[in-house]
């Protein structure tokens, strides 16, 4: 290896069945035992297969990629020397995006929509890739000699949590929008209704017979029809939440949000880094345009003003369809306008306004993208009593970009060509600086993976972790481009991180962690949270799913009049349709195709919705209320969603043996607040209040 330290190597080592076939879309399965018996783990094996192939796109390393769903493979490099302690050499895992005493472990994953898919359902639910890492540090754990974004997702999960010691997070957590999405279960139906237009009478397969669901419909296909309907798709979307295909909190995996999670976790040491300037990756170099589409031209760099940034704002950064109303998101769109470009001008006509525009620019996508979310969950961490630190680095070699660049940081990857020799931005020579540099990262590193706590033989003073009194600063680790070291506060890092925190709590919309706040109202039974949408293509409408109005009317209160609900405690999710009511006979409506149980008696409310800056309305509205037909044999509420719905009991279930109705459909339905009602599928049937 490098500078003649030699290490072990153990290459393409399988810690789980190929998830292929039946098994695609799959959680991992272990091998009981390997069916070769000894294995020859002396090369690299295949690849994930990413979102798309593009074997040279935009990287200045050409070395072919061999890329296979069969790719559930890890790599071990361990020094020759046997370990002093009984305890073994510490194990630092790298999971893709040393001269030390340390064993050295690369994982492979499943990738894109491979690795990600879900329909919502628990039987597909996601969170595949993640699973699959699980799967690998649990290998690691009972074979190996030793006691960003998806680490903080492994570290908080029930599965592998007790597996992990400490964790090192470069550019990214999970609480960055883009980790973290549902985005992934609409472009998984939109992947499948492309499919089963493809089938014959929209539901045969060739390989599994009739597809039922969407999984089978995907694992039907091959991987080659998957990334062609990927890119039929599109593989990106113009928003600050990125990515298409993300983790998601599915219950199981990732069973609740990140800061409920942390309380629940045993604390571990985390080590957390940022570049100068993130985003400037995306924005200016326009690098991973297989999903990013957040970049400018180059051509278009001396007509950015500041009319393009305020339109990007608008557009991209708080766009209107994401607020509960305009004059919300007029307000919001201000503010952040106000934030980084200030109420006055501060070019003062200067003729380089474009630079400072598009720095401008690329600074806000930064924060939002990357530096905010580090700063919430170092701070969340810390309360929790994780031992946190957390590194600036402004170092970089300018060597690595091009001439046309107007303005050169440390940005995203800046870490790679110092621990991997990959060069993302731009390929450059070393020079001495460079060699400190790589120094000073991976004794970073390394000292944290075996200790729990950097250490830096160049570093004057202390390195405190992240206080838990949010009155107090946190105090970075700074790499000054000079890679010289100095500890310190960064006041500009914590008055943003501040703005978006005010912000998010302001406003109905979240742009740091793409999260739209959800309605809660409270009821007789109990506090009941829903969500928005948008009705028309300007009107927003609240809308709370599965109400119980009465209790299951199943065994003893089977042909019994229906009993009034049980309170509840807490709030309860009122975000998914209920089953619909036993019919007389098997459904044959696609309609119909949702599912049925005894346990029907729900409703279905939809309200206009009143934003929180919103005056109390001044009067109480009229209520619809839409009880289904049917000929009391069958029907559902499922088919008038877009309002305010009631669903009852049907056929043999609702009658007596006599035939006489034992209970008429009587119910008095408080009325709601709200000023408007319209619907996107169906006419309003009454005007607007």
């Amino acid at each position: 290896m490098n500078r003649g330290f030699v290490v072990l190597r153990f290459d393409s080592i399988p810690y789980a069945q190929p998830p292929v076939g039946k098994l695609r879309l799959e959680r991992p399965r272990p091998f009981v035992k390997w069916p070769e018996g000894v294995i020859e783990a002396k090369s690299y094996g295949f690849a994930s297969i990413p979102l798309t192939y593009l074997p040279n796109s935009n990287s200045t390393n050409k070395k072919p990629v061999r890329v296979n769903e069969d790719c559930l493979t890890l790599n071990v490099f361990r020094p020759t020397k046997q370990c002093d302690h009984t305890s073994g050499y510490p194990v630092l895992v790298y999971i893709h995006g040393g001269e030390d005493n340390l064993i050295l472990v690369t994982i492979q994953y499943r990738l894109g929509p491979l690795g990600l898919l879900s329909d919502g359902t628990d039987d597909f639910a996601g969170n595949y890739g993640l699973w699959d890492q699980a799967m690998a540090l649990q290998f690691l754990y009972e074979n190996i000699n030793a006691g960003a974004a998806s680490i903080t997702e492994l570290s908080l999960s029930p599965y592998c949590k007790e597996s992990i010691f400490s964790t090192i997070e470069m550019s990214g957590t999970a609480l960055a929008g883009w980790a973290a999405n549902d985005r992934v279960v609409q472009v998984t139906h939109q992947l499948v209704e492309q499919f089963k237009k493809s089938f014959p009478n929209g539901t045969a397969s060739a390989h599994y017979g009739h597809c039922d669901t969407s999984k089978q419909v995907l694992q039907s296909k091959t991987v080659a029809e998957i990334q062609d309907a990927v890119h039929k798709l599109d593989t990106g979307c113009y928003e600050v939440n990125l990515l298409k295909y993300q983790p998601r909190i599915d219950g199981q995996f990732i069973p609740k949000d990140f800061g409920h999670l942390l309380k629940e976790s045993p604390a571990k040491p985390c080590l957390m880094g940022i570049t100068a300037n993130e985003a400037l990756y995306f924005t200016i170099l326009g690098k991973d345009r297989v999903f990013n589409r957040l970049y400018i031209e180059k051509e278009d760099f001396h007509n950015f003003d500041k009319s393009k940034l305020l339109k990007i704002i608008e557009d991209l950064i708080a766009p209107t369809h994401k607020f509960q109303c305009k004059q919300e998101a007029k307000i919001a769109q201000t503010d952040i306008a106000e934030f980084y470009l200030g109420k006055s001008d501060p070019l003062n006509g200067c003729t380089q306004h474009w630079i400072y525009h598009l720095e401008r620019y690329t600074q806000m996508l930064s924060d939002i993208l990357f530096n905010v979310s580090i700063m919430w969950m170092a701070r969340q961490r810390a309360k929790c009593g994780w031992p946190t630190y957390i590194y600036y680095n402004e170092y970089f070699n300018p060597d690595q970009y091009p001439d046309w660049v107007p303005f050169k940081a440390s940005t995203h990857a800046n870490e790679y060509p110092y621990m991997h020799g990959l060069f993302p931005v731009g390929k450059f020579k070393f020079n001495t600086t460079d060699y400190l540099h790589q120094r000073i990262l991976l004794q970073m590193i390394s000292s944290f993976a075996i200790h729990g706590s950097p250490s830096l033989d160049r570093l004057e003073g202390d390195w405190p972790t992240v206080p838990s009194d949010e009155s107090k600063p946190i105090i970075f680790l700074k790499i000054d481009s000079n890679s010289k070291l100095q500890s310190g506060s960064m006041p500009e890092l914590e008055r943003t991180a501040h703005f978006w925190l005010s912000f998010a709590a302001k406003y109905s919309y979240d742009p740091v962690r793409d999260i739209q706040k959800s309605p809660i109202v409270i009821t007789q039974t109990g506090k009941l949270q829903g969500f928005t949408d948008f009705a028309t293509d300007s009107e927003k409408i609240g809308i709370f799913l599965g109400i119980p109005f009465a209790q299951p009317p199943v065994e003893e209160l089977r042909f019994e009049k229906p009993v009034a609900a049980h309170k509840w405690k807490g709030i309860r999710a009122a975000d998914k349709l209920a089953p619909a009511c036993v019919p007389h006979a098997r459904p044959s409506s696609d309609w119909m195709q949702k599912g049925f149980s005894e346990d029907c008696l729900y409703l279905n409310v939809f309200t206009p919705h009143r934003p929180p800056t919103a005056p109390p309305p001044s009067k109480l509205l009229p209520v619809l209320v839409i009880i289904h037909g049917g000929g009391y044999v069958q029907g559902s509420a499922l088919r008038y969603s877009n309002y305010k719905e009631l669903g009852r009991k049907l056929g043999v279930a609702g009658f007596a043996s006599s035939g006489d109705l034992t209970f008429p459909v009587t119910m008095v339905v408080g009325p709601v607040d709200g000023h408007s009602l319209s619907t996107r599928q169906y006419p309003p049937v009454w005007g607007r209040s």
